[in-house]
């Protein structure tokens, strides 16, 4: 390693970051808090060093305002007791000096001494006012542009979209037709983020153009396929489910690209899988899809999901898995269909043991409440 000039040490660089750097020990007291940090919240080293940081200093939440300065949900106590660095970034806000919140960036590692043993922790975060002042004008323009009205009646739809960012890549829409058939679509786009987000408002307008084909998924997909094989760009790609719902008689009329498997819950808790029919949207053009029929018999309840549902990783990389979501929808009450997407959403994190899932989440039931 390179000697540092005379005058140059590590806290005199760590002083001239733009990003706040505090170290603690095991207790979350504060050992060090360098200038980013004094500028980025509003409190001196002067006024926190030997403070818990949960005593009133930076006193995290999430995006929807859950505290968690608690063991298990506050991420430099994790990293301390797990003895693992952050993989990725994760936003949070933390208080500031004034009481208002700010919103920052967040990586943590644990900090051991030369035996290996963990004796405290430090935390990098990142002012991330602008951008994220940014990301919500862009979610307020996707949601404007892409939002619709829920049908009511016999078929109940409930949905849920937590994209990774205030974007994402997961598109989902419902469309009751002139028929008084309902046709509901979700997608889900490689990646998250601007780049597919900038993507789902290009689905949005080819799903509004082509809506004389709203009644006929395979023909629509096949469309699709074509229309957005036109615009992807390197190894973009897009898996979709589209359905179309009587509620007369709860047939179903679907066609699936390479989405993951929907599952049916009957009323006596067993479940079906409509298997996957096709390859993916946008890979292959001139690809021609199939569609099917299935029977939603009252009482019972359809469950669509993007990847993130099963594929969200604990922090050894198990994933979360097609069991336990399976079991868990198993136990829901159809009746109750907000209730289990959120004991859902519950799980995910707790499994993941994080505050914020590293991929988009969008969850859809449909529920044919006829008697």
């Amino acid at each position: 390693m390179t000697p540092l000039p005379n005058g140059i040490n590590a806290e005199t660089i760590l002083h001239h970051t733009t990003d706040g750097i505090y170290v603690t020990d095991l207790k979350c007291r504060i050992l060090y808090w360098n200038k980013a940090a004094e500028r980025i919240t509003g409190w001196s080293a002067e006024e926190v060093i030997g403070v818990p940081c949960h005593n009133d200093v930076l006193v995290h939440v999430d995006r929807k305002g859950k505290p968690l300065c608690k063991p298990g949900l506050c991420p430099l106590h994790r990293a301390m007791a797990s003895d693992r660095q952050s993989k990725s970034a994760v936003l949070l806000f933390a208080k500031k000096k004034d009481g208002s919140r700010v919103p920052v960036t967040v990586s943590v590692a644990p900090l051991r001494n030369k035996d290996g043993k963990v004796i405290g922790g430090v935390e990098v975060f990142r002012d991330e006012t602008e951008r994220i002042r940014n990301l919500r004008r862009a979610r307020q323009i996707q949601h404007h542009v892409m939002s619709f009205e829920k049908p009511k009646g016999k078929i109940c739809f409930e949905t849920v979209y937590h994209p990774v960012e205030a974007i994402g890549g997961d598109y989902f829409n419902i469309r009751t037709l002139k028929n008084g058939k309902h046709a509901f679509l979700m997608a889900d786009i490689t990646g998250h983020g601007t780049a597919a987000a900038l993507y789902t408002m290009a689905l949005h307008a080819m799903w509004q153009e082509r809506s004389p084909l709203h009644h006929q998924p395979a023909r629509l997909f096949t469309v699709l396929n074509n229309d957005l094989e036109n615009i992807f760009l390197g190894d973009s790609f897009c898996s979709a489910f589209m359905g179309v719902v009587d509620p007369l008689t709860g047939r179903v009329v679907y066609a699936s690209a390479g989405h993951p498997p929907p599952l049916v819950r009957h009323k006596d808790g067993s479940l079906d899988k409509l298997e996957p029919l096709d390859m993916l949207l946008g890979t292959i053009k001139n690809q021609k899809y199939q569609q099917v029929e299935y029977e939603l018999k009252p009482g019972e309840l359809l469950f669509l999901f993007s990847d993130a549902a099963f594929e969200t990783a604990d922090p050894k990389g198990l994933a979360f898995g097609h069991d336990r979501l399976a079991d868990l929808l198993r136990e829901a009450d159809p009746a109750d269909c907000p209730g289990f997407l959120a004991k859902l959403e519950d799980n995910l994190l707790k499994h993941s043991q994080t505050v914020a899932l590293d991929d988009d989440l969008t969850l859809m039931t449909v529920l044919n409440n006829g008697q």
